[in-house]
């Protein structure tokens, strides 16, 4: 008993490609990095601030 989820004769349809930290480039890693950076800096700062 075969698994499929197309008719046959059907081509099977576009895999989808799950978004991966390993497939991006080393710019938009560092990217990524620093803009979480920033963020969590700005909360702290944030919540130091509070009275």
């Amino acid at each position: 008993m075969t698994h499929h989820h197309h008719e046959t004769g059907e081509a099977h349809p576009v895999a989808r490609v799950a978004p991966s930290l390993l497939r991006m480039s080393a710019r938009e890693r560092l990217t990524l990095a620093a803009i979480a950076a920033i963020v969590l800096w700005a909360a702290v700062w944030w919540a130091l601030s509070q009275p």
